[in-house]
């Protein structure tokens, strides 16, 4: 059951850092700042990104329940769009106090619902 591994790996996984992203938010949110623990986190979620494009071509062809594709699709989107959010406030140069925060308590809000729909998978699928 090599698949079922890789896959109680990939939601531990995304169960670990969506916890430190909730902890990265909650930390900007409340002006405390931890700049190493938010380029750590940047790195991971950069490196996680090209993981999920992989997650996503292994799970599709393995023959367990199409749930499992929405978590790469979502942080494959989510990836891109962060991105663009990034980009166009940094060309336009509109980077306020309350649009960065408003950003990380939409992050909060996302991070929690990616705890609970990897817990969700790891007790339905294993």
């Amino acid at each position: 059951m090599i698949n079922m591994r890789y896959l109680r790996i990939y939601l531990i996984t995304v169960f670990i850092l969506a916890i430190l992203e909730l902890i990265d938010n909650v930390a900007d949110l409340v002006d405390f700042t931890l700049p190493l623990f938010s380029v750590l986190i940047t790195g991971l979620f950069f490196a996680f990104f090209f993981i999920n494009i992989l997650a996503f071509l292994y799970f599709r062809q393995l023959n367990i329940s199409k749930l499992t594709l929405i978590l790469p699709l979502y942080y494959i989107f989510g990836g891109l769009f962060t991105l663009s959010i990034g980009l166009f406030l940094s060309l336009k140069n509109i980077s306020t106090v309350p649009i960065l925060q408003g950003l990380s308590g939409f992050s909060i809000f996302f991070s929690v619902l990616e705890i609970i729909f990897a817990l969700y998978l790891y007790r339905k699928l294993l």
